[in-house]
């Protein structure tokens, strides 16, 4: 890994810093973050409920609430169909919460993963129909479902499509469409994951009983769960949602949410993203991947603590099942990627009939950390083969797919995730016409992995309560608002250890003296370092459960001798 200081204009960070009334550091890690103007700077550092956009610039929301409000008032049966990942999951509970106790005629469906494939299933719409559905309400899914939502307006259904992921040229028929991503939605805020889609659409719905306010505050750790879960960056309304989310979380009185953290050894009282992003999340998708998802909702709607620790024992235990399986499935990947020219392809297309469907996309997202290059990964079934695609930074993936189109069943995603289903015998053709793609970008060459540090500066400088506060301040941590890195040079190495987990623990000496730190899943690296040598190291600071700082070491590199 390459790093570099990111540029800070002085001028710039000294204003920002004099206006602000803040440290230089401070100032320079929010310029890091693209905050260069005082107002944005205060909304980070102190994000309000007061500044959520009104839900009414979104195009489509006015439409869509008129309608649901006549289907709640006429008792229309209406059906949320949801994503089948945390996403759509935390999305759709909430919708259903919130039209419940408006009064709706509401049923849900979350689709399998295996047995009815990504977005909208033309059999489901046909039972929903049958059943007496006549609004079909999208959560995560459905910009790319033409055919489908074609079927559901013939069998007489209204469908309100929400969704966050980017429109391809044909649009779907829907009856009302709410997604920021539209060319020519007004939203001053295009970011906004699934559930915060769903969320705006509920603080609409309640907004004229609310008189303006936001009632739906306790449900935030619904939405905080979502835009976590799916990497969305954490700026604007997000970081709000995140914000007040996790705040909520120590005062939920959901019992699914309090279940979660019993299996996954999570303290409600003290939690934070990175708890979400790896305990609760891989749980919650861990239904859709290797069973049911409607498990996951089943858990967010529970109103019974025993019920809801029963459906999060299973998914407990399928998460298990998940990391072996997806632990094998990557070692083979990674060997058909080492086999291919990714190099000269400039992408990693591999295929297979023997990996699990439901971790491909984790499996590619770890081919992309370590070849630095975009992944395709496509899982073959009776003949067809089921794709996830990952992305590296400038290189929109969706693009990519798009010169394929034509040999595709269905595709849809964003520029740095998507998925796709192709048949088997397609495959070949396919992968020339994507590596085609990949060869038509600018200047592409082999993407070198780099990342960007706050500042170059001694550790035993942070050791103090002002840079604590500051870290508070910046939190929550995610996408887009990564925990501060810091490089610090000529760091004299004093004892090099291994603990019994297998993580490197370090002691070193700098100008301001001697400081300890632990390298995560880093114990393998011990074996370069040496009591007395000289390196120079990348560390980030944390806060532990006691409210102490800690230096995480992210990476180290001895220098040349001149």
């Amino acid at each position: 890994m390459k790093w570099n200081i990111a540029y800070c204009d002085e001028n710039l960070k000294k204003n920002l810093a004099n206006e602000l009334g803040i440290p230089m550091l401070l100032a320079q890690m929010l310029m890091n973050r693209g905050i260069m103007k005082i107002e944005d700077a205060f909304r980070f550092i102190s994000p309000q409920l007061k500044h959520l956009h009104d839900p009414f610039l979104m195009k489509g929301m006015k439409e869509g609430v008129d309608r649901l409000k006549k289907a709640i008032q006429k008792k229309e049966q209406m059906c949320i169909y949801g994503d089948y990942d945390t996403d759509g999951i935390s999305g759709a509970a909430v919708l259903f919460i919130i039209l419940q106790k408006l009064g709706a005629n509401v049923i849900s469906h979350i689709p399998h993963r295996i047995k009815e494939g990504y977005g909208l299933n033309a059999d489901t719409i046909k039972r929903l129909s049958e059943e007496g559905t006549k609004i079909l309400i999208t959560v995560d899914c459905g910009i790319t479902s033409v055919s489908q939502i074609s079927l559901a307006r013939q069998l007489g259904i209204d469908v309100i499509l929400t969704d966050h992921h980017q429109p391809l040229a044909m649009f779907p028929p829907a009856n009302i469409i709410i997604n920021p991503k539209q060319s020519d939605c007004p939203y001053p805020f295009k970011e906004l994951a699934g559930v915060g889609v769903a969320f705006k659409l509920c603080q609409a719905l309640d907004s004229a009983e609310a008189g303006g306010l936001l009632r739906n505050e306790e449900h935030l750790d619904l939405v905080a769960l979502g835009t976590i879960a799916d990497l969305v960056p954490l700026r604007d309304e997000n970081r709000i949602f995140v914000k007040y989310g996790l705040e909520s979380f120590s005062r939920t009185t959901k019992p699914g949410l309090k279940a979660l953290g019993e299996v996954s050894g999570t303290d409600l009282e003290d939690i934070d993203a990175s708890h979400i992003g790896f305990k609760f999340a891989p749980r919650i998708n861990a239904g859709g991947r290797m069973g049911d998802a409607k498990r996951g909702l089943s858990l967010l709607l529970s109103k019974d603590f025993q019920e809801a620790m029963v459906l999060a024992t299973m998914l407990n235990e399928e998460n298990r099942s998940r990391q072996r399986v997806q632990e094998q499935v990557f070692k083979e990947a990674q060997a058909a990627a080492q086999g291919t020219d990714h190099k000269g392809k400039g992408i990693i297309v591999i295929s297979s009939d023997k990996w699990h469907r439901g971790v491909i996309g984790i499996v590619a997202s770890r081919l992309v950390e370590e070849f630095s290059c975009p992944v395709v990964v496509i899982s073959i079934e009776d003949g067809v083969g089921y794709a996830s695609a990952r992305s590296v930074e400038g290189i929109n993936i969706m693009d990519v797919i798009n010169e394929g189109a034509d040999l595709l069943y269905s595709y849809g995603g964003h520029k740095y995730a998507a998925g796709f289903t192709v048949k088997e015998d397609k495959i070949a053709e396919l992968k020339e016409k994507i590596e085609s793609a990949i060869a038509k970008l600018p200047e592409r060459t082999e993407i070198q992995r780099q990342a960007l540090a706050e500042a170059e500066m001694d550790p035993t400088e942070i050791l103090s309560s002002v840079f604590k506060d500051c870290l508070r301040l910046f939190s929550p941590f995610g996408k887009e608002n990564p925990y501060p890195v810091f490089i610090a040079r000529d760091m004299r190495v004093i004892s090099p250890q291994v603990t019994g987990s297998g993580h490197l623990r370090i002691l070193l000496e700098g100008s301001g003296g001697k400081i300890e730190m632990i390298g995560f899943r880093k114990g393998d690296m011990a074996q370069e370092l040496s009591a007395g040598i000289f390196i120079d190291v990348v560390f980030s600071p944390h806060i532990d459960k006691s409210g102490d700082l800690y230096m995480s070491l992210e990476d180290f590199e001895i220098p040349e001798a001149v």
